[in-house]
């Protein structure tokens, strides 16, 4: 019995050894603090632009977004509401310090799943689609016009190269 008592010991010492081993450096809080903005609820009304697969229509979005607990990821949820009916969303969004990018990463309750990196420059935030996801490519840029409000554009481009703009929003803290 002392045996097992002790080779469990020190399994869990090696587990935690290990676990400490993998975990990332945390992101600067100077760039964290940068996606601080976001924090609060908001309201976005806009407009999906004709194309292939759907005609024009509205948009609209409650977004409420808050820090997750440890200061390491903001998260938002959001209630959707379009032409094709209502949704809901839940968007993380963090810091990659090693890479030195902003993450993002969204998953629809129609269980579509977006994976992007960001940078932020000036009053622009960028957020382009993981070129190793399959379909096609996304672009959401995101310029700030004052503390409670800011514009979004989505573009969408098959080859990478010609971007078709699919959504344009203003959007405005509640």
């Amino acid at each position: 019995m002392q045996k097992l008592a002790l080779a469990f010991t020190a399994f869990l010492l090696f587990s935690c050894f290990a676990f400490a081993q993998t975990v990332r450096a945390p992101a600067s809080q100077s760039e964290l603090q940068k996606l601080d903005y976001f924090a609060g609820t908001w309201k976005t009304q806009g407009t999906m632009q004709v194309n292939p697969s759907s005609p024009a229509g509205p948009l609209s979005t409650i977004d409420r977004t808050s820090w997750m607990k440890g200061g390491a990821f903001l998260v938002t949820h959001s209630a959707v509401h379009t032409q094709f009916g209502d949704g809901e969303e839940i968007e993380v969004m963090g810091y990659d310090a090693a890479r030195k990018l902003y993450t993002y990463n969204s998953f629809s309750g129609a269980g579509h799943t977006e994976i992007a990196t960001g940078t932020f420059d000036g009053d622009t935030w960028t957020w382009l689609s993981d070129p190793a996801a399959t379909g096609p490519k996304s672009r959401f840029t995101q310029k700030i016009l004052s503390p409670i409000s800011f514009s979004a554009k989505l573009e969408v481009s098959i080859d990478g190269a010609n971007w078709f703009t699919y959504m344009q929003a203003t959007v405005t803290r509640q």
